[in-house]
């Protein structure tokens, strides 16, 4: 019995992760075809011999009539060992009932080997997804696992965990959605409540309660920051870094004579801001290192919301108050926590007395 009359496949990926995952999909798959009477073996090619392979693949199971074997951590390049083998395979016929799935770790497509393959098997490569690919599969695999999620949400899980590691990312998503329960729809504050916030996100809090005169709320957002271990002179960093960007948002807005609320769509700020604000950037000669630019599209969406909580003149007047004390944070005995919430209190007090 074939299998659409291929009992041949390759699934290989720069993504260790996405490989296992169509891998489980593609056995799945073939098992399901066959009824689930099959038997799943799995061979390193790191430990296994040359003559231990083509035997597992070539001799028909004496236990199971139908037998899928995989092949990990094969090497098809250069002078791997593994060339020959595959191509001794392939100049075989594989028996009926026997499905064959190889998972190379590399495979050179100008070898023969990796023409005949081409030729003869079928085939699921897998590249390592950008940005967007990420922000649909994050979508995806949600819904797999019978939530919804929206681009806005997936932005903000790769906000706080990053791009690097998609099997973190999906361990992060398993974890939310126990934590939504019964529950459908996944929300921002979901993500937040496993995933944590970023140490931008507590500054962005700070900012803001700072300029709504919420000192005791401010006071507590700042004891958040000092819990994960961030110090006095960190935080007066990052709470810098966080108004420049925001100054660099209305700096642009103001060349460009426009106006935004904190109702801005993220997908229509990617269509529209977004490449306006790049090539202002560009015209206006910023380095990229002290961009806001050079951060993911989510984050710059971020600060443009943000940055409608505010004016000008109050972003100018914050950061000249982080400048005094940094200053005193550098020169005086005193310490450096009751500084940082002395500057709370007197910049929140101040602004409620004007």
């Amino acid at each position: 019995m074939s299998f659409g009359l291929v009992n041949l496949f390759v699934v290989f990926g720069e993504d260790a992760f996405l490989v296992e995952q169509a891998l489980s999909r593609l056995v799945a798959r073939i098992s399901d075809a066959l009824g689930g009477d099959v038997s799943l073996e799995s061979l390193d090619c790191n430990e296994a011999g040359v003559e231990t392979i083509l035997a597992e693949v070539l001799t028909p199971s004496l236990f199971a009539q139908r037998r899928i074997v995989t092949l990990k951590h094969l090497v098809l390049g250069g002078k791997s060992r593994f060339n020959a083998v595959i191509e001794n395979l392939l100049d075989r016929d594989i028996p009926e009932g026997q499905f064959l799935i190889l998972v190379p770790d590399r495979i050179d497509r100008r070898l023969k080997v990796a023409k005949l393959l081409e030729k003869q098997a079928e085939i699921y490569e897998l590249p390592r997804l950008g940005h967007d690919g990420l922000v649909e599969w994050i979508i995806d695999r949600f819904r797999e696992l019978g939530k919804v999620a929206t681009r806005n949400v997936a932005e903000l899980l790769l906000d706080l965990k990053g791009e690097d590691d998609t099997r973190a990312i999906n361990s992060e998503i398993e974890k939310i959605v126990t934590y939504v329960g019964e529950r459908e729809r996944v929300k921002a504050t979901d993500v937040e409540a496993v995933a944590g916030k970023t140490r931008s996100e507590h500054v962005f809090d700070l900012i803001s309660k700072v300029a709504l005169h919420d000192v005791a709320g401010a006071l507590e957002t700042l004891a958040g920051l000092f819990m994960t271990g961030e110090s006095p002179i960190g935080i007066v960093y990052l709470l810098a870094r966080e108004i420049k960007a925001l100054l660099q948002v209305h700096l642009f807005l103001r060349d460009r004579g426009l106006k935004i609320g904190s109702n801005l769509d993220y997908s229509g700020f990617v269509r529209t801001l977004l490449p306006e604000f790049r090539n202002w950037v560009e015209e206006s000669k910023i380095p990229h290192r002290d961009s806001l630019i050079r951060q993911k599209p989510y984050a710059i969406y971020r600060r443009f919301v943000e940055a409608a909580g505010f004016d000008l003149g109050e972003l100018v007047d914050l950061l000249d108050a982080l400048v005094e004390i940094n200053l005193e944070l550098v020169t005086t005995t005193i310490d450096p926590r009751i500084l940082i919430e002395n500057f709370v209190i007197s910049v929140g007090g101040c602004q409620e007395q004007v």
